[in-house]
């Protein structure tokens, strides 16, 4: 997604669909933009939660499978040389 404006009341707007890569243009007057522009800032805010959530539970999938080495004696300091 890009844009620009056009005027002073108006933006041009490049979309591209994630899913099918289909790209389109339109020229929209500035409350639509505004509109735009908040629903951008929420799709933003779920993606960065969602990906701040995957992240955790990946991490702590690591911490348990480290922790459970640990415990087995499975890790030497000679898996720490570089």
């Amino acid at each position: 997604m890009d844009w620009a404006p056009c005027d002073d009341a108006h933006w041009h707007i490049e979309l591209r669909c994630g899913d099918c890569g289909h790209c389109w243009e339109l020229d929209v007057d500035d409350s639509r933009a505004a509109r735009f522009d908040m629903e951008l800032d929420g799709d933003q805010r779920t993606i960065r939660r969602t990906l701040s959530r995957l992240d955790l539970e990946r991490m702590a999938a690591e911490v348990e499978t480290f922790a459970a080495a640990l415990s087995r004696d499975l890790i030497e300091p000679a898996d720490f040389a570089v």
